[in-house]
Formats: C-alpha cells, structure tokens, sequence
C-alpha cells in the first residue's frame, strides 16, 4: 500500500503517543508527523511535504475551524481530518460545511477506524481534484444555426473541459436525458416544437433532475420568472455579448449545484445522526439508514445488507420489490470480507459476482448503476448500503464522501443497538 504522510495536529501529548503508537503497529504505511499549535501545522504543511492532516477540534492558539479557514485562504492542496468528542454532531457537520474532508468521533476503539478514515480521506481528495479537472457534458438545444456555431465556438476557446452536444429539437432533449447522463442542460426557450418551458415542465414530471440554464430573447423576463419557479438554475437573456458569458454561467451553476447539493447532505446527515442517538432497535435503525441514503444521494432505491457469521443478510431497502430484495443473501469469505472493509467503496457488479449473486440490473433495474459503500467496525465488516436506479447517472465524489458520512455514522448505530 502507499504510504500517506500525515500531519497531526494535537497538544495532548497522550493522544500524540497512543496515536503514533497504534498507526506504527497496525498502519505503518501512514507516517505520523505530530504539530503541537495552528502556527506550527501550517508552518509545515506550507513545505509541501504532506498528503493529509489530521487535526483536534480544540487546540492552544484555535479551533479546527480556524485551521480550515487557514489552509483555505492559503490555497494549500491536502485533505483535512477533524476529531471530535462524542456526541458533537452539530460540530462536526460545521466542519464539513467549512471544507473538512471527513471527521472521526473520539469514541471507544476510534483508533482502529483512523487508517481507514484517512486512506478513504485521501482517496476522495484526489477524486475532487480529478473532478474540478474532469470535462463537463452539456447537453445544448437550440435550433438557430448562427447562435449554435458562435456558442460551440466560446466553450471552445473559454472552456475546454466542456464536451458539447448538440440537439435541434426539444423532443430530443426528454429522449438523451432518459438514456444518457449529463452535467447540465443549455435551453433555448424559442424550440420549433415546444417551448423551454413546456420542456421544463416534462423534466420534473418525469423527475429529471440536471441543472438548466434557459436562453431567453429580450423581453422575455415573464417566461424567467416561470422558469425560475420549475426550478432553472439561471436563465441568459439573448442580447450582445450574450454569448460569451455562457461559459461562466454554466461553471457558476455547476459550482452552485455542488454547494447545493452537499449543504442538503449535510442536513440529512445530521438530523440522521441526532435520531440515531435515541433509536435501540436495530430493524427501525436499518430503516432510517436506508431512508436517509436514498435521500442523501437522491438515489430511486437503495438496499442495506448486514454482515454476520460470514453472511450479507438484506435486512432494509426501498425502491426494490420484496421479490427482488429477499433472495439478496451471500456468503463472503474471510479474505473478501477483509477487502470490503479496508477500501470502504464498494463495486455492486464486483461484489453480486463475486458472491455468485444476479447481476446489479436485477435490483436496480435498466442502468444498473449504483454507488456502494461498507460500514466498518471495531471487529471489521458490519454492513454494505447500495443507492442505485434505473436512470443512467454518474456519481460525484461528493455524493461519494456524504455516503461515507452516513455509513460511519450507521456503523455506531448498529453496533449500539446490537449490544
């Protein structure tokens, strides 16, 4: 395995031993390097010389928030742990809105969870990275020959990263967006055969959900206000230069959608949290947890599987026939089950093969598409949560990292209602 260089930043000397201690015995991949202040963490980090930092909440000269805010502001490329007490949700979902990159409770045996929390840390930083860089697929609809070539023209010179397509019709746009994922929808309001919003109106009633920017002609502001009310994430209005803005426009709604979607997330993770703490029997706990996935990531169903004595039992879902869901049981060996564990993402196809299970269309339908992920514990392998649906769709590191969130949460939770 790779080795990760980590900066730990704590001024109780215990926890700097009993840290260093256990990662050199059970990780001695991840090299530990203790800062004991704020001051002194970005005075190293600043070197460059560093793949995560892991850091408490309450130091000598600040708070973890102030950390945050100082990596950010000095534009420093790594990966933030934050370590709260237990019990301090509303805490850590602050850190995770102030750009942390994951947060561990300070509960129990948290030590044996921390290598797998900062390899997952780690592993998602660089996919972000890989996604700010990763081209866009705009789905662009419009009908005017001269107004397609100047607008392939600016995403050419201003945006290389956007992979345009091109249809003529509005029917055409209902018909890619049922067989394809796309980043964002370019809507011309004026289309031969409906209006943008009769076209936005079908996307909500078959419960599209991409971000549009509609095209309008000037003096036109009536159709932005329904737009704006059918949920378009910003309309341009046809006038000079127009054109040339849209590169920028469709980055800020990208962006915005990001923010959006994970500030949603974060409150689905915390009032799943909160309801977690009172919650003893273990069927409502797996209940809630799957509820909350298929909410987090927006997802048309999502199935729980629970790990015991060698066997993945589904034990929840929703979206999913009964009939589909109750034959789902398989045994893992040993040696899997380790692996499942320690990656912490799970591949659905790799895993119903592997288990000699059908294949993931048999449970989620047309696409198949899922994104999976395990909850670990002190003895290792708990449970396996999979969101998945029919309609193609890609998804995000961010979509990634909230589930993630959800399953160390869930994992706690179980474990407590077991015992």
């Amino acid at each position: 395995m790779d080795s990760i260089r980590v900066l730990y930043v704590e001024d109780d000397r215990a926890d700097q031993e009993r840290t260093h201690r256990h990662l050199a015995r059970h990780a001695p991949h991840i090299k530990l390097t203790v800062a004991g202040t704020v001051a002194e963490a970005l005075e190293r980090v600043t070197v460059g010389d560093m793949d995560a930092l892991l850091a408490g909440y309450r130091l000598p000269d600040g708070t973890a928030l102030d950390l945050l805010d100082a990596v950010k502001a000095r534009g420093l490329e790594v990966p933030v742990v934050l370590m709260t007490g237990s019990g301090d949700a509303d805490v850590a979902v602050r850190l995770l809105k102030a750009g942390a990159t994951d947060y561990l409770v300070k509960r129990g045996d948290y030590l044996i969870t921390l290598p797998v929390v900062l390899e997952s840390a780690c592993r998602w930083f660089r996919t972000a990275s890989e996604l700010r860089r990763a081209p866009v697929r705009l789905l662009y609809a419009d009908h005017d020959p001269d107004d397609t070539a100047l607008t392939l023209r600016a995403f050419e010179e201003h945006d290389r990263r956007a992979r345009v397509e091109m249809v003529t019709l509005a029917r055409e746009v209902l018909g890619r967006l049922k067989a394809a994922h796309y980043d964002v929808l370019l809507l011309d309001n004026r289309m031969p055969d409906l209006s943008g919003i009769e076209v936005l109106k079908e996307l909500q009633a078959e419960g599209i959900r991409i971000p549009v920017v509609m095209v309008t002609a000037e003096g036109d502001e009536d159709t932005a206000v329904q737009a704006f009310k059918l949920g378009v994430a910003d309309y341009v209005i046809k006038r000079e230069g127009y054109i040339a803005k849209l590169p920028s426009t469709i980055e800020n709604v990208l962006a915005q959608r990001r923010l959006a979607d994970e500030k949603d997330g974060l409150t689905v993770l915390n009032d799943l949290a909160k309801s977690l703490t009172t919650i003893k029997d273990l069927d409502e706990v797996m209940r809630r947890v799957v509820s909350a996935a298929r909410e987090l990531i927006k997802a048309e169903a999502s199935v729980l599987w629970l790990f015991e004595a060698g066997v993945l039992w589904p034990v929840a879902w929703e979206g999913i026939e009964d009939r589909a869901a109750e034959p789902l049981r398989f045994t893992l060996t040993h040696n899997f089950a380790e692996r499942l564990a320690r990656e912490r993402k799970v591949s659905v196809r790799h895993l119903l093969a592997q288990a000699g299970g059908p294949p993931p269309t048999a449970i989620f339908g047309t696409s198949g598409q899922a994104l999976a992920v395990s909850f670990v514990g002190p003895e290792g392998l708990v449970a396996i949560l999979a969101d998945g649906g029919a309609r193609p769709r890609e998804f995000t590191a961010v979509e990634e990292r909230l589930l993630l969130a959800l399953a160390d949460h869930a994992a706690v939770a179980v474990e407590n209602a077991r015992l």
